[in-house]
């Protein structure tokens, strides 16, 4: 390996800080995050300045040509075209760039019709990316050169190394001391369990850790030193695991692809190249990551099959890009701006998935999408052709290596966007321009034959004191501007977060028009920010709602299928009286809502409406030209009523759909909830109308005995499970046959009982709940016999079995009332009310024995009534149980009169 840090001179001081530059760039950038935070691009700028800058000393110092890399002229260009893409253009020349963004401009600004508009929807986050580029186009600058001075690809490589062990090491340091903050600095939405490297992002740490990973194998195999060789087989190991672990399938997959394209192209260095100690150690290398592979079998299989509970699989980034062709179709010239996918996506999202891709995560839509068909096309045909080209041009096996792992990582980025952070494309454009030329090994050639570099195709001679002056000047210049200008124009994630932390608190205030309309102008075809703007407006003391109402159209019009937006915009409607039109907005929410936030919908939905007519408009319909209600949306709807008290509405819901268009997978459901509601004739109905379609459904059955026992039918339900348990013979359902038994243990009948728990013993299963279950069944059937010793005897195992169940308390308490013991009854009550302090019925109970211990009324009396008021409460306690209902909830909200028959009069 050649010397990376010779002895310093004079004449060599601009290399060396040219070289320290190189190595902070490449070390930094992946350690802050990936320097997606914009603030971070000042001081990667001046890296790249002050790097630069020392080149082109270095260069005029020792009268050496500067040769400009086809990539650091490119990327220059396509900072210069994206830096146009943010200037102010007159209206005409917009509209022939960009018509459609004209025609957005003219509906959120109708009253400025002519002034100057820049192509891009995202002026701030343009100039971002303009920064980045040139920052790119320096290191490529540097890198080539600093490779070229010393004949060394290694000059890259190695930060790049570096960086990739120190970003998994610094995870594990976060991760140890359990910071919430990367470098202590920097916020993450990562938890420490999460932080494998410090992107903070599974999906890029294993790009990037896959790249690390296949670079650090080529420098082992090309090293001769028997310890530096085993440090880079380390390094390998570790980086591959860390991929391995992170359970990214994209960066799997890019880094199996990327071994096994290394292992073909290898073939080319048979022979001395190729050392028999040199490969063993890669193989060791290899597998440890393997090894995880193989750990951790069932849960990449699982990443790769299924979704696995993630919000996020291949179809919803799919979806994404068939989203992205009518948006690349609208903007086909120059696009749409660099930067700025994440506000014009959402208008052209047909996914109801509730949330937008700040990135396409495909590098081909991303680059064609923002840059236009021109521009964006011959960008990634240049890339595409600059890694091919230095995949076969590769004269040693270490550049080889280097470039397979920038090839695998422009793979996963067809699933991803790694290359959009600075963190990552430093690296990869630092090796790009380092394997450019085609370098010579030091010691394999005559050092005075002139050198030959194949990767050079602009050559300027750094001599006379203009050049060199207006080399380094004008593009640090430039590059100062452009972090000038991006610090001071606006982000729009800083300004959504600013304007979400407002709308959060406690007093929002009243909303600042002049600040609204600069933030409203800065982020034309982002949706969120009218959104939050109009909540803010809503929610002033007083509400503004028609400015509110003008932003939420704004909201809608830019994002169509925002859950969020149809549901305040529902919510102004029936606030300015327009209650039909308001409910249906709720619904097209709550049809695009996910699961998860459609209770908070229906929360919303109830607390709004004044009828149940009106909560019915809300529900989405499975058949929208029929009027048919979605029924498991009824479903959902009817427990969270059942729950808020409001079972009235919840019954005239239900009773007003008809079981001829209920679907008939949804009988169940609807049985269910008329069950609940004591809509006992209908869910005998729906039960008759499934048991008929499915006569062999043994929990529909079981329904359909309760259902009659609620109606008065007990010799039915006994008839229709006794029917069962014939037909099953040994093979019923357990609850059929517990079901059974508390109908006998109702009608007194040991005979059958005591057969019936014989036989619920013999099926259950041998561990603790088991054991419970069966003895509180057999404290039942005791107590009904009129054996309180046994049943007081089952209690007692039970709780000694499971002495956490304080439920069992409650029940022995009762049973040692009933035997005059009311000393102990209290007791477990007691002990009872201390895990479950809320229960009132309990609470109401422990008075009553304080009462009976302190009356002094003649002790016969006392029994017989105290007797008396047991046998009651033991039979309604045997009939709940036998119903299985839910106790009716008890206080917290208030009760609405049911409104008239048929549908209110509308507004």
């Amino acid at each position: 390996m050649v010397e990376l840090f010779p002895s310093l001179s004079r004449r060599a001081v601009p290399g060396r800080i040219a070289d320290v530059c190189l190595w902070l760039l490449i070390i930094v950038a992946p350690l802050a995050g990936g320097s997606s935070d914009r603030r971070l691009l000042p001081v990667l700028g001046a890296l790249a300045i002050a790097g630069s800058v020392a080149v082109i000393v270095s260069h005029e110092r020792q009268q050496r040509s500067l040769h400009l890399t086809g990539l650091s002229v490119v990327l220059f260009i396509l900072s210069c075209l994206t830096l146009l893409q943010a200037i102010p253009l007159p209206r005409g020349w917009t509209q022939l760039l960009s018509p459609r963004l004209v025609e957005l401009q003219q509906f959120v600004d109708p009253e400025h019709p002519f002034a100057p508009l820049a192509v891009s929807y995202e002026v701030g986050a343009t100039l971002a990316e303009a920064t980045k580029l040139l920052i790119y186009s320096a290191v490529a600058l540097i890198a080539h050169e600093r490779a070229r001075a010393k004949h060394a690809y290694e000059v890259v490589a190695l930060p790049v190394v570096v960086a990739g062990i120190s970003a998994a090491v610094l995870a594990l340091v976060h991760r140890a001391l359990g910071l919430h903050r990367l470098m202590g600095v920097l916020p993450t939405r990562a938890t420490q369990a999460e932080l494998f490297t410090t992107f903070a992002n599974a999906n890029h740490s294993a790009g990037f850790m896959a790249l690390t990973c296949l670079t650090a194998i080529g420098l082992a195999l090309d090293d001769r030193a028997r310890h530096r060789r085993i440090g880079f087989v380390a390094v390998a190991a570790v980086a591959g695991a860390v991929c391995v672990l992170t359970l990214s399938r994209g960066g799997i997959g890019a880094l199996f692809v990327g071994v096994v394209l290394f292992g073909l192209l290898l073939l080319r260095f048979r022979g001395s190249k190729l050392r028999f100690a040199s490969s063993s150690l890669v193989t060791a290398a290899l597998l440890l990551p393997l090894a995880g592979v193989v750990f951790y079998a069932e849960q990449i299989l699982g990443e790769f099959i299924g979704k696995d509970g993630r919000t996020i699989g291949l179809d919803e980034k799919l979806a994404a890009m068939r989203d992205a062709v009518p948006l690349i179709e609208g903007h086909p010239l120059l696009g749409i701006g660099r930067g700025a996918y994440t506000s014009v996506y959402p208008h052209y999202k047909t996914s109801l998935l509730q949330l937008t891709f700040a990135y396409p995560e495909n590098i081909a839509v991303q680059l064609v999408s923002e840059w236009g068909l021109l521009v964006g096309g011959l960008a990634l045909l240049g890339l595409l052709l600059a890694v091919g080209a230095r995949l076969v041009r590769a004269s040693s096996v270490g550049q080889l290596g280097a470039m397979v792992g920038v090839a695998a990582l422009l793979l996963q980025n067809v699933v991803d966007f790694s290359l959009e952070l600075p963190g990552v494309a430093i690296p990869v454009v630092a090796l790009l321009g380092a394997v450019g030329p085609r370098l010579r090994k030091s010691g394999d050639e005559d050092p005075a034959k002139p050198e030959v570099d194949h990767g050079a195709r602009f050559r300027i001679k750094v001599r006379g004191p203009i050049v060199p002056r207006l080399m380094y000047s004008l593009p640090a210049s430039l590059l100062l501007v452009l972090c000038t200008l991006t610090l001071g124009s606006r982000d729009v994630y800083a300004d959504i977060r600013q304007l979400e932390l407002r709308a959060k608190s406690a007093d929002h205030g009243t909303v600042d028009l002049v600040e609204a309309q600069a933030t409203l102008d800065a982020h034309p075809a982002n949706p969120y920010v009218p959104a939050l703007y109009a909540y803010l407006a809503e929610t002033q003391d007083p509400p503004d709602l028609a400015r509110a109402i003008r932003w939420v159209n704004r909201t809608l019009y830019l994002a169509p299928t925002y859950a969020d937006g149809h549901l305040q915009a529902g919510r102004l409607l029936i606030m300015t009286e327009h209650r039909r039109q308001g409910f249906e907005a709720m619904r097209r929410a709550w049809e695009l809502s996910p699961g998860d936030r459609r209770t908070m919908f229906i929360v919303q939905i109830v607390a709004l409406a004044r009828s149940s007519s009106e909560v019915r408009r809300a529900i989405p319909r499975r058949v929208p030209a029929l009027d048919v209600l979605d029924e498991a949306q009824v479903d959902r709807l009817v427990q969270i009523l059942v729950g808020q008290g409001e079972l009235e509405w919840a019954r005239r819901i239900l009773r007003s759909v008809s079981l001829d268009v209920v679907a008939d997978e949804a009988y169940w459901r609807w049985a269910n909830d008329a069950f609940a509601l004591q809509e006992f004739d209908l869910a005998k109905d729906a039960l008759e109308r499934m048991r008929a379609k499915e006569p062999d459904d043994q929990e529909a059955l079981r329904l359909h005995a309760r259902v009659l026992y609620a109606l008065g039918d007990a010799a039915g339900a006994k008839d229709l499970l006794d029917g069962a348990l014939a037909k099953y013979a040994g093979k019923a359902a357990p609850s059929l046959v517990r079901f059974r038994f508390q109908l006998a243990v109702e009608d007194a009948d040991e005979d059958l009982s005591r057969r019936l728990l014989h036989e619920i013993r013999t099926h259950t299963v041998a561990s603790p709940n088991g054991q419970v279950e069966v003895a509180r069944l057999e404290a039942q059937l005791e107590r009904r016999l009129g054996h309180f010793v046994k049943a007081l005897q089952a209690l007692d195992t039970a709780i000694t079995v499971m002495p956490s169940d304080v439920r069992l308390r409650l029940d022995r308490a009762r049973l040692l009332r009933r035997i005059g013991r009311i000393v102990d009854a209290r007791r477990d009550v007691e002990v009872y009310l201390e895990r479950m302090p809320g229960d009132e019925a309990a609470q109401a109970y422990l008075a009553q024995l304080k009462d009976d211990e302190v009356k002094a009324v003649g002790e016969s009396r006392r029994r017989d009534l105290g007797a008396a008021a047991e046998d009651e409460a033991d039979s309604a306690l045997l009939s709940r149980e036998i119903l299985g209902q839910p106790r009716a909830p008890r206080g917290g909200h208030e009760r609405r009169s049911p409104e008239p028959d048929g549908e209110p009069a509308l507004e």
